[in-house]
């Protein structure tokens, strides 16, 4: 009778307890592996089965043709084996990457897939164009540059009204194709220190607003309004900053007046408004406290102003806001004179202008 030959087996656990001598072999009978032992490490290391030629392949070796042993194989070879193509640096588990969108009814855009019958059904379902990595909504970027008769746009002019109290008038130019508009409303005028010795609230910051406007939005010529900063109080809260404004289509409202009581804690003016595509409050005034006399900041505009605090005793001049629209510092003391005033407002229009093509 002839010999049989039998390694040690065992479930997976078994195997995985199992330390055996070096060079020895057992068989996991659960997950079909043998495991190579080297005399210390338990369970030794399982050398796992050769892939189907029919699945998944990241092995460089498959059995040869005659099944006497294996040959390598290329990356390229095993796609071709298994019918897969390549997609960037992965595979895809299609016959090709091409085909694989088909069924999903998706296209490739970049490293991405969107998932629509096909990229320039989704655009043209959305009326759109691709430019760079966006979608530009018109039927053709180029074709809406031929419509205007342009090959681009340029800015071509930055104008800043900082002319306070009287409006002015800002003219529309030709080629015009949008602007970007910035107003600032002015800052709130501060109180006056008290005979205490001490201070009141300061004005507060005037607010902040930007429009994005197309040229067909605006008229041939558009009104600018700049406000002056609020008047510091004498012995009384001072007064709001003015609000700016471009036409309708932006405006900010002006800081209050920080207020007096004739003694301390009196509160501090509050930030004014914004009304526009994009609008952030101005800063409130401090409040007559603590020896800080601080008017508020113009949100992208003047920083906060600050009183300097003079010796115990002393007496000082409130500090005016700056332009555009900072609030103006509390004076100190009985003789210190009237509060600052409030910095004036500023509108500012940057013109966007098409290239001749």
């Amino acid at each position: 009778m002839a010999d049989r030959l039998q390694f040690r087996r065992g479930t997976t656990a078994e195997n995985d307890a199992f330390t055996g001598a070096d060079g020895e072999v057992s068989i996991d009978t659960e997950r079909k592996t043998l495991r190579v032992h080297d005399g210390v490490t338990a369970g030794g290391v399982e050398i796992p089965p050769m892939p189907s030629p029919t699945g998944k392949a990241w092995a460089m070796l498959r059995v040869n043709a005659g099944g006497t042993g294996y040959e390598t194989r290329t990356p390229a070879q095993i796609r071709g084996d298994i019918g897969i193509s390549p997609f960037g640096a992965d595979l895809i588990d299609s016959v090709d990457a091409a085909e694989a969108l088909a069924v999903l009814g998706a296209t490739a855009i970049g490293n991405a897939m969107v998932t629509a019958a096909d990229a320039a059904t989704a655009r043209a379902a959305l009326g759109a164009t691709a430019v760079g990595d966006a979608v530009f909504g018109a039927a053709d970027a180029a074709a809406a540059r031929a419509a205007l008769g342009v090959t681009g746009v340029v800015l071509s002019a930055v104008r800043v009204y900082d002319a306070a109290g009287s409006p002015q008038t800002w003219a529309k130019p030709d080629g015009l194709v949008y602007v970007i508009v910035d107003v600032w409303g002015a800052g709130g005028g501060a109180g006056s220190g008290h005979s205490s010795g001490g201070h009141s609230g300061s004005g507060g910051g005037g607010g902040y607003a930007r429009s994005h406007l197309t040229a067909s939005s605006l008229g041939a010529a558009e009104t600018v309004t700049v406000p002056v900063g609020g008047s510091g109080g004498l012995n009384t809260t001072g007064s709001a900053g003015g609000t700016a404004s471009f036409g309708a289509h932006a405006s900010a409202t002006g800081g209050s007046g920080g207020v007096y009581t004739g003694g301390g804690g009196a509160a501090g003016g509050g930030g004014g408004t914004g009304a526009g595509d994009e609008t952030i409050a101005g800063q409130a005034g401090s409040q007559g406290l603590g020896g800080v006399c601080q008017g508020g900041a113009a949100p992208r505009g003047a920083l906060a102003t600050l009183t300097a605090v003079p010796p115990a005793g002393s007496n000082v001049a409130g500090a005016d806001g700056s332009v555009p629209g900072a609030g103006g510092g509390s004076s100190i003391g009985s003789g210190g004179g009237v509060g600052g005033s409030g910095g004036a407002g500023r509108v500012v229009v940057y013109e966007y202008t098409a290239v001749p093509a």
